[in-house]
């Protein structure tokens, strides 16, 4: 490494600098676009598996209750495929977030006899999602929307 002398010797540590950090980036990039390309993989996964249990259980409707369950739970597991994002609903977001939260929580409130702590919902609820995390305050918007859409 050489050392900064005057102005072209600050000039060409700053370059340098500029050089690490630009190498930084693009590594952290591919390792992100690596993460997302993954994360598609399993939804597709995911996707599939439900279709095959879904069909599955309608062809065969003897399955145990304890079975259900063991389902339930794996598919809560996997998180949310397709989560609600701001740019994709936009104006929408709030309400379709809305109906997403519910369609969630089914399973969780079963199993907690109807009653959550807002705390544990957005811990659960983002927890499901994956990258595609929300804002306490968006959640709570959302959950302000249920009794207008009669959720």
């Amino acid at each position: 490494r050489h050392k900064a002398v005057g102005i072209g010797g600050l000039m060409r540590k700053q370059r340098e600098d500029n050089a690490r950090a630009g190498e930084s980036i693009d590594l952290a990039f591919k390792d992100l676009s690596a993460l997302m390309d993954k994360a598609r993989e399993m939804v597709a996964l995911s996707n599939k598996l439900k279709e095959a249990l879904e069909e599955n259980a309608r062809n065969t409707r003897e399955n145990t209750e304890k079975e259900d369950q063991g389902i339930e739970k794996f598919l809560l597991t996997l998180g949310i495929a397709s989560p609600v994002t701001k740019s994709t609903a936009g104006s929408m977001f709030h309400k379709q977030l809305a109906q997403q939260l519910a369609d969630f929580l089914t399973v969780p409130l079963k199993r907690s006899h109807g009653a959550m702590a807002l705390v544990d919902v957005y811990c659960i609820f983002n927890r499901a999602r994956g990258i595609e995390l929300v804002s306490p305050e968006d959640l709570i918007d959302a959950a302000k929307l249920f009794p207008s859409m009669g959720i």
